[in-house]
């Protein structure tokens, strides 16, 4: 009874032995984006039977040590979070004015030791956090020839770098071609449910970085995995970078990332949520063709108490405009 309501939720995927007709076996599928098992609904029909294809060319067997394999992770998650919420681990972090808070420290000498927020975060557990960020490009997804990598630069930094390639595959679907992203790993809790980063106390984002002159993107995704209408909601703002050998440390206040979706800047604008923010990235589209290199010491956060802005973009409003905000000028 208890397996027929989760498979009626959605938790468990039915599966029918073909060797014992009277048994079916039941399986967790792996991770989805949004949730254990839940058909998707992002509208990239080729993605989503790819996906499916995998799936279903495992053995039932596989299936099974995948489910197996996947409740035990998660259960060891969720007595994790349990200790963290309601245990003595249970304490309040305090942050002064101007206080440099790294969330992830690519600095190599500091592998022996914790130096950044995640690995703090993970009682004790070190882990270099190059491991926590991924890459993509458009030829990852057959939709152009870009590539790019995710290595140690020469002075023991993280450095994304490739090359961005315009040039148009010969399928007639693709309009625009040439973008690389690095992104950390999104934030989530046990069973794979959403978690976001906490950063209501701080005003600004802080990166340390050495970059080639081109013009990079900073997005803040905001979306939630359960509302399929917010999967392409993301803040951005621009990462201006010097070129040459000199490191930046560039200080972009919250105030200043302006929404958008799907890569476009909306004609209404909100003050980001900052405790909605499930992933940080970088975005490389400037249709520019040749190659690239973002070599990155750290991202973090800072709090400045001078900082009293709280979005630098007007709201406009209509009154046959039954969407707009009254408090909007």
């Amino acid at each position: 009874m208890i397996l027929k309501r989760l498979v009626a939720t959605g938790v468990l995927a039915a599966n029918r032995c073909p060797h014992i007709k009277s048994v079916n076996i039941y399986a967790v599928r792996p991770h989805t984006g949004a949730g254990l098992y839940q058909p998707y609904l992002s509208g990239h029909k080729k993605y989503e039977e790819k996906r499916d294809k995998n799936w279903e060319q495992l053995s039932e067997w596989d299936k099974l040590k995948m489910s197996v394999k996947t409740i035990k992770q998660e259960t060891s998650l969720w007595v994790q979070e349990m200790r963290d919420t309601y245990g003595l681990d249970n304490t309040t972090d305090f942050y002064e004015d101007q206080e440099i808070i790294k969330y992830w420290d690519f600095n190599q000498r500091n592998n022996d030791r914790i130096s950044s927020y995640c690995n703090t975060f993970n009682r004790g557990v070190i882990m270099n956090d190059m491991k926590r960020w991924r890459t993509a490009c458009d030829s990852d997804h057959n939709e152009g020839y870009s590539r790019c990598d995710w290595t140690v630069s020469p002075s023991g930094r993280s450095l994304f770098h490739g090359y961005i390639d315009t040039k148009l595959p010969n399928d007639g679907e693709i309009m625009k071609a040439g973008w690389a992203f690095l992104g950390c790993e999104r934030h989530r809790r046990s069973f794979h449910r959403q978690n976001y980063f906490n950063w209501t106390g701080f005003t600004h984002l802080l990166v340390r970085c050495r970059g080639d002159g081109r013009n990079w993107i900073v997005v803040l995704n905001v979306s939630d995995d359960k509302m399929d209408v917010t999967w392409f909601d993301r803040y951005q703002y621009v990462l201006y970078t010097h070129g040459g050998p000199y490191w930046q440390w560039c200080k972009i206040p919250f105030s200043r990332f302006y929404f958008q979706h799907k890569g476009y800047a909306q004609d209404q604008q909100f003050p980001i949520c900052l405790h909605s923010v499930s992933q940080v990235g970088f975005m490389l589209a400037d249709n520019t063709t040749g190659p690239f290199s973002l070599e990155i010491d750290y991202v973090g956060v800072m709090r400045d108490q001078n900082w009293t802005e709280k979005h630098a973009y007007e709201h406009y409003y209509h009154k046959e405009h039954k969407w707009r905000d009254f408090g909007s000028t």
